[in-house]
């Protein structure tokens, strides 16, 4: 059985309850590469991609605001237990 899923990017700025933010390590050529993404979780939309080479209080922060840009509030905003995400969060009065 093959499952088939559409995702759907968001393109506008607009309310949004709440938000999951999460990243994760692939090795591809050689290297470490971390891939965070930001998505609505009452719709489902994705808000943000990135490729990053670190994995710090810093790419928490730009990839924060990044996904930020395209919500119009504060939204709730979900994370794992990674340190890196509460100084952010901290940093952006979240």
């Amino acid at each position: 059985m093959i499952l088939s899923s559409k995702i759907i990017i968001a393109s506008k700025p607009r309310y949004r309850r709440c938000i999951a933010v999460d990243e994760t390590k692939i090795y591809v050529k050689g290297v470490w590469v971390y891939i965070w993404s930001a998505v609505d979780v009452d719709s489902g939309e994705l808000l943000a991609l990135e490729a990053s080479y670190g994995r710090s209080c810093l790419n928490a922060l730009l990839f924060l605001k990044k996904a930020l840009k395209i919500c119009i509030d504060k939204p709730i905003v979900i994370v794992g237990k990674s340190p890196w995400y509460r100084w952010a969060l901290e940093r952006l009065g979240l």
